[in-house]
């Protein structure tokens, strides 16, 4: 679709993270270290055992009641600490932490748990924008890149500029488009009541069918598989569909 500045239209969080912050007296922190990576913690890519140590002083009073394994109740201490930072799944925090009180010499350990705004991990659909046109000849120019017949539908406020695409059955997508201020939509189907929600939201609809409109992945998908089987060793062959001439019956090409 000639589409630029493209990103997705619904971006997929990647897993939830936190970073776990515990200050423990110096020569423990290799101690605490193992511990919270055993329980799920420090895991970066392909790394493991992934943490930030940095120095400082920690100062504390014990009050009466409380079993101090430095200093004494009812006086202040300053004691050389690492600060430990470790990156973990948000699931895994409980575990995390027991595991780092299970080997932490406080009787009160200070521990600060932060959550991660994490990169998008992916998404579905996706939007961009092409040079401002009407919206016949922008379906025409849709209709002619995936040789499909386009189904107009929608209400365009004006000549279209921000295209949202959704491959498929993209109804489900319409009201994330109208968020982003999409002028148009380019799916493959959307059901009736979707189409009318367009017209009341001021979006265009051009529908390319379902099939044509997930074609370019095909040649995508065939690249994945047969790359993934030949870093396996293996040699499978991929069949795929491809578009036969006019007047000839549907061909699988391998």
């Amino acid at each position: 679709l000639g589409l630029e500045g493209i990103s997705f239209l619904s971006p997929a969080a990647g897993p939830r993270q936190v970073k776990i912050v515990v200050f423990v007296p110096v020569d423990e922190a290799a101690c605490v270290l193992l511990a919270m990576s055993a329980a799920g913690a420090g895991h970066i890519g392909l790394y493991d055992h992934c943490a930030y140590f940095g120095t400082g002083v920690g100062v504390f009073r014990p009050l009466p009641g409380a079993r101090p394994a430095v200093g004494a109740t009812g006086r202040i201490e300053h004691v050389p600490e690492t600060r430990v930072e470790m990156i973990a799944p948000e699931a895994a925090v409980p575990a995390v932490i027991a595991a780092m009180r299970e080997v932490h010499p406080y009787e009160e350990p200070a521990c600060d748990v932060h959550p991660l705004v994490t990169a998008p991990a992916g998404g579905l659909g996706c939007l961009g924008t092409v040079a401002p046109m009407a919206l016949p000849a922008f379906a025409r120019q849709a209709a002619a890149a995936f040789k499909a017949d386009a189904r107009v539908s929608g209400r365009a406020r004006g000549k279209i500029r921000k295209v949202a695409v959704v491959p498929g059955s993209g109804g489900s997508l319409l009201r994330e488009a109208v968020r982003a201020g999409a002028d148009a939509l380019v799916t493959g189907e959307i059901r009736y009541h979707q189409m009318r929600e367009a017209e009341h939201a001021g979006i265009a609809v051009v529908e390319l069918g379902h099939d044509r409109s997930e074609m370019p992945a095909v040649g995508l998908l065939v690249n994945v598989i047969r790359t993934g089987l030949a870093a396996e060793g293996r040699s499978v062959p991929v069949g795929y569909y491809q578009e036969p001439p006019a007047g000839r019956p549907v061909a699988a090409r391998r």
